[in-house]
């Protein structure tokens, strides 16, 4: 509960500062006594969240990741590696608003750069093009922000998970490109380790499906992410801070027992 309470705490910082992290911080992880590294691409695990029914009806937005039973405040949980979301294309998914701002002049000069380096050679590729070229454009990394607007990354190239991820909505958003934010963690298979960290990324809709993006960790290549989502990105207006405030509520305490899915 005191992790819940400090990540919290972490938000409500986002609301007074007005606009956060490569990641968020550090979850309790635990690996099952007789599974080895590396994991299987289908994974299954218990995670503690404070509102389960909550957490239940948003993970049905994805296929492949399947709630396989409820106890309390603990669900089982499968996992695979590449799953996708299920959801429909919306007019916001599109739109600029008060945190995706693209259409603000710093935001439509990242855009501009972007179109004059000529980047995509194909549709299929635009996600990786996009990922890629926001991954270099933030030049520093730092935990000092909390959520800043687009145009506040665009004019600053600073930032953690969320302004890589803010950047990349509304630069694909400004290519016509569908996006959305999501909140969640990551267990992060590194060096026969493995780790879970609250983290921010990207779907981005091309060649009619969900595709996942992330700039923050896309150079991270000696490690294998498995991405657990809890909360996305909805409410982008003046009330942002206090949704995302909520979303505490279905990201995990603590993850247990992880193993290959049987």
């Amino acid at each position: 509960m005191m992790r819940l309470y400090t990540l919290v705490l972490w938000l409500l910082a986002s609301v007074a500062h007005g606009q956060s992290s490569p990641t968020f911080a550090q979850i309790e992880l635990t690996l099952h006594s007789e599974q080895a590294l590396p994991l299987p691409s289908s994974i299954q695990f218990e995670v503690v969240v404070s509102k389960p029914s909550e957490y239940q009806t948003l993970l049905a937005g994805w296929e492949g990741v399947q709630v396989d039973n409820v106890s309390g405040n603990t669900l089982t949980l499968s996992l695979n590696e590449h799953y996708v979301a299920n959801a429909p294309v919306i007019n916001k998914h599109t739109q600029s608003s008060f945190v995706i701002d693209y259409d603000e002049p710093q935001v439509q000069s990242v855009l501009t750069q972007f179109k004059q380096a000529n980047l995509v050679s194909t549709p299929d590729l635009l996600g990786q093009s996009i990922e890629q070229y926001v991954s270099t454009y933030i030049t520093e990394p730092s935990y000092i922000h909390n959520f800043a607007f687009a145009s506040t990354v665009a004019k600053s190239k600073s930032g953690d998970c969320t302004e890589f991820a803010v950047l990349t909505a509304a630069l694909a958003r400004g290519l016509d490109v569908p996006a959305r934010v999501v909140v969640g963690s990551v267990l992060v298979e590194v060096d026969k380790t493995l780790e879970a960290f609250g983290h921010a990324w990207n779907e981005l809709y091309i060649e009619n499906r969900w595709q996942r993006i992330d700039a923050a960790l896309t150079n991270q290549q000696n490690a294998r992410v498995f991405y657990l989502p809890s909360y996305v990105l909805d409410n982008e207006g003046p009330g942002y801070a206090l949704a995302l405030g909520k979303s505490m509520f279905t990201l995990p305490q603590r993850i247990t027992d992880v193993r290959g899915r049987k």
